[in-house]
């Protein structure tokens, strides 16, 4: 990655590595570039993923667009200068964490968001990686016993996962005869219908209601918003 910067990028990766944090004034100092330069560096590293600042200000002047195009103008934005310090995003000294190591705090996040994990809640999750990832770390986490496999939801096929502490709960819900009925948006998180269950996914877009009815989805129709019933009160 470093062979396709310029040589100044090049030589700012080196004064981060020996340095550390820098402000830009500092960095142009050490390097001998005047602001515009450092400017330009410093969008070269953002751009190339090794570098960060401590501020969002700094990143936006770097990378927006707009500041681009001030700056091929040659016009500089009035308080557009990136301040704040920056850093390396990574250093070569930087211990690079392993496929598993990354994978497994999506899979505790996952359990924590719904309380039983399968494939098919995937659908929902657009930046979590893969099922057969996740798969890979469930099993290694319940032979460690920190989580449980088994058929805890009914209708769903494949493997399932819950935390320990989840499983009474889940029993406690399936003894109780709750007849109370909720209706909320289908654009709501709990809008799993065509995940679980066999009927057909209900499009999670405005004006779209769902009905849950001892813990069953069924078709509902709703006209005023206000007086949808909250799910958690």
């Amino acid at each position: 990655m470093l062979s396709n910067l310029g040589s100044n990028a090049r030589a700012a990766y080196e004064v981060f590595l020996r340095h550390g944090a820098l402000f830009p004034n500092q960095l142009g100092s050490l390097l001998q570039l005047v602001p515009s330069q450092v400017d330009d560096v410093l969008g070269e590293l953002a751009a190339a993923g090794l570098v960060t600042s401590d501020g969002y200000p700094a990143l936006r002047t770097i990378l927006g667009v707009k500041a681009r195009r001030h700056r091929r103008m040659g016009s500089i934005i009035a308080g557009g200068r990136p301040s704040g310090r920056w850093t390396l995003l990574r250093s070569e000294l930087t211990p690079i964490a392993s496929a598993e190591d990354r994978v497994e705090p999506w899979c505790r996040l996952l359990l924590r968001r719904y309380g039983v994990m399968f494939r098919d809640l995937l659908a929902n999750e657009s930046a979590a990686p893969p099922w057969h990832a996740l798969v890979r770390v469930y099993r290694k986490l319940e032979a460690r016993g920190e989580v449980r496999g088994g058929r805890f939801v009914a209708g769903v096929a494949g493997e399932q996962y819950a935390m320990a502490e989840t499983i009474p709960a889940l029993r406690s819900a399936s003894a109780e005869s709750d007849a109370a009925s909720y209706i909320l948006p289908a654009t709501d998180p709990m809008n799993l219908t065509g995940r679980i269950g066999s009927r057909d996914r209900i499009p999670a877009v405005p004006g779209n209601v769902i009905k849950l009815v001892a813990g069953e989805y069924v078709p509902a129709h709703q006209d005023r918003c206000d007086s949808m019933i909250p799910l958690v009160q």
